[in-house]
């Protein structure tokens, strides 16, 4: 089972340990699914949980196909600003943890690879290529991947900068400026009791 690999589950002895670290990863409907079997922990709580888990949300099969929907949906990339790389990122990262065992998502014949770079704008898939020669990487899913991350590495720090620079332009906008302070200073002279 996929999520039990992600999870390294079966490193523990007990069924009832598993139950419980199964439950601390679980969240949203899949968790209120099992939620009442965690009450009462048994031997049997941890296979119950993973059959009602697997007639819900189906098995590693489910799980590989509505990743890979997730990839095709995936719209060209046009802006490479932060939310975009970050959402493309995220999904071809999640989409990556399904490829482990797949001999196909090594060759650059491999059909999700030449789909994702379909989405990169001319001067990016070059710039892919300048990474992957220079790099001596073969071209497959988990070069572009080690490259995108690369990219998220720049977008992020650009993203950073901007909005450190936001916040120091929001603070100084905030404090009076000097003429400020100069035009709402009581007027004083130097000798103020002359004339007195």
């Amino acid at each position: 089972n996929a999520f039990t690999k992600n999870l390294n589950l079966e490193r523990y002895r007990s069924e009832s340990h598993k139950a419980i670290k199964l439950r601390e990863n679980l969240k949203g409907p899949p968790l209120k699914d099992v939620e009442h079997l965690v009450e009462c922990i048994d031997e049997y709580t941890y296979d119950e949980m993973w059959r009602i888990l697997d007639e819900n949300y189906g098995g590693p099969e489910k799980i590989i196909n509505i990743k890979t929907e997730s990839v095709l949906r995936l719209k060209p990339i046009k802006k490479f600003d932060y939310d975009e790389v970050r959402h493309v990122r995220n999904i071809l990262n999640s989409y990556q943890t399904i490829l482990h065992d797949n001999a196909e998502a090594m060759k650059s014949t491999f059909y999700m690879l030449n789909h994702v770079k379909c989405l990169l704008p001319e001067a990016y898939l070059f710039k892919y290529r300048e990474f992957q020669t220079n790099q001596r990487k073969p071209d497959n899913f988990f070069t572009y991947i080690e490259w995108l991350d690369t990219i998220w590495d720049v977008v992020k720090h650009s993203h950073d900068i901007r909005k450190g620079y936001e916040v120091i332009k929001t603070e100084y906008a905030d404090r009076p400026s000097k003429t400020t302070l100069s035009q709402n200073a009581p007027k004083t002279t130097l000798f103020q009791n002359e004339g007195k």
